[in-house]
């Protein structure tokens, strides 16, 4: 039995970086093996469309979307992405996060700044544009 059949999965950093399989990925995967639609999302082209092939080779089902999710517009167009595709989504995966290296001496503002942007203000407005669809406003 398959857990996840024809639901409709969203992961943002769905690419790995470097060698091997990051979280994203492994997801993205897991997720089309359990027949989830899987929207792999990231900022690397290239590490999105080696996740999609993956899946399509297993004859899963997905799609890609290069995006930068500092975009204030990112939340939009994700879902506009998601209902072309699919007519909407039922997951929401948020699968990124950045850091600064070094102490607040070493640390330039633009840097922390970047951080914030990735890791708090592109999940905020992912999710806020996700819950105040009005197909999803009875979450």
């Amino acid at each position: 039995m398959k857990r996840l059949l024809d639901k409709r999965i969203v992961i943002i950093g769905a690419g790995s970086c470097g060698k091997g399989v990051g979280n994203g990925k492994a997801m993205a995967i897991l997720f089309a093996e359990q027949g989830g639609k899987v929207l792999c999302i990231d900022s690397d082209l290239k590490a999105a469309h080696e996740t999609v092939e993956e899946i399509l080779k297993s004859g899963g089902d997905a799609a890609m979307l290069n995006i930068d999710i500092t975009d204030v517009e990112a939340g939009k167009k994700i879902m506009k992405k998601a209902s072309d595709l699919w007519d909407g989504l039922d997951v929401l995966v948020y699968n990124v996060g950045k850091s600064s290296q070094g102490g607040v001496l070493e640390t330039e503002l633009s840097d922390w700044k970047e951080v914030f942007n990735v890791n708090l203000n592109g999940a905020f407005t992912v999710s806020y544009t996700h819950l105040t669809l009005p197909t999803n406003r009875e979450v």
